[in-house]
């Protein structure tokens, strides 16, 4: 009974903000496969804008310390264009004012969280929190923001510290700040590796300490130039799944909500199809550039701040990666990053011929 709840929360978790529309495009992909319509008829459920990606950290494993993440420049989305762009994506679930950078960093973060929740009603921002404190913190908590999502990869301070290269203590003390002022939810985001992976165990009990913090997800590291040199490597299944599970079960026994089972479930992409660029999520970085996850920092399949963005979410660039992706030809970097198979042998360029 214990897992099946713990997989039933991992399962409600994954389902938030997605529309019946969501639900059937999964079930077309499911049944189809090769044959799932290029066209999305359905809009994203989640839509990642990276308002700046400028940061005040270097991660081991963030494009910041990789020069082979991010080759297209640094700077903060244009908040004119930002506030175009909003109306066009009132058919979302979830809006989530983040990307490669520290979004607290945007000037106009308060007013892009009101702005935004006049057309979506769930509003997200994750942050490292170093910068959550005093007037700034205050602003968000009567911004109109739905959730507040806090980047922690350790309960252990040592380790915590190697990865971000600040005090654990002075992000829960900015936490426990905001909470004091804010009603707002407060969640914690958890990148995991080989090396940090038993480390998190201890963290749903140390989140117990956080008013107003329910909830964990867990996110697989990717490689990098950062991360090989810090000695950091992908977390694969032999060496996680039983930590990954007592972590699952640290969360139900102190009530932490969790996504952390879907984690292992996602390391098996049915007919080597992920969903992300048919249901999942867009993303949107600062220069406007529509990829189909995060972690293509510099593929552009169309700028919408040019073309709008449903012209981009159908565009031929972005039918093009669906068809490679159902016809196992998904780019290397989909294989490097989430292990989906392909039989490509090019970068992200090469499925613009198809």
């Amino acid at each position: 009974m214990k897992r099946v709840w713990e997989k039933t929360d991992a399962m409600r978790i994954m389902l938030e903000n997605k529309t019946a529309l969501n639900l059937v495009r999964f079930a077309e992909i499911a049944l189809l496969k090769k044959k799932t319509s290029l066209y999305s008829y359905n809009f994203p459920s989640q839509i990642q804008i990276e308002v700046t990606n400028r940061c005040n950290l270097k991660c081991l494993w963030c494009s910041h310390n990789s020069p082979d993440l991010n080759t297209h420049g640094t700077g903060d989305m244009d908040f004119s264009k930002l506030l175009d762009l909003l109306p066009q994506l009132k058919r979302a679930g979830c809006i989530n004012l983040f990307g490669e950078g520290e979004p607290l960093l945007y000037p106009q973060l308060t007013e892009a969280i009101r702005e935004a929740r006049k057309y979506v009603r769930h509003v997200a921002v994750t942050t490292n929190a170093t910068l959550l404190f005093g007037e700034l913190s205050r602003d968000l908590a009567s911004s109109g923001l739905t959730e507040l999502v806090v980047s922690v990869d350790s309960a252990d301070s040592e380790t915590f510290k190697q990865i971000r290269g600040i005090a654990l203590d002075k992000v829960f003390s900015n936490m426990t700040e905001f909470a004091a002022v804010s009603s707002v939810p407060l969640s914690v985001r958890a990148v995991v590796a080989r090396e940090n992976a038993q480390s998190l165990i201890a963290l749903p009990k140390l989140l117990t300490k956080i008013p107003n913090c329910k909830k964990l997800y867990l996110l697989a590291m990717h490689e990098s130039q950062g991360s090989d040199a810090a000695g950091y490597h992908h977390p694969v299944a032999a060496d996680t799944e039983a930590v990954v599970k007592e972590i699952s079960s640290e969360c139900r026994k102190h009530g932490i909500r969790t996504d952390a089972l879907e984690l292992l479930a996602n390391r098996k992409y049915a007919h080597g199809i992920c969903k992300a660029p048919f249901i999942g999520m867009a993303y949107v970085n600062w220069r406007g550039w529509l990829t189909p996850c995060c972690s293509y920092l510099d593929l552009n399949l169309g700028n919408v701040f040019e073309k709008g963005f449903s012209r981009c979410w159908n565009g031929t660039l972005m039918r093009n990666f669906r068809k490679a992706m159902l016809l196992n030809k998904a780019p290397l970097h989909c294989k490097k990053w989430c292990g989906i198979s392909t039989n490509a042998i090019s970068t992200a360029s090469g499925f613009h011929a198809l």
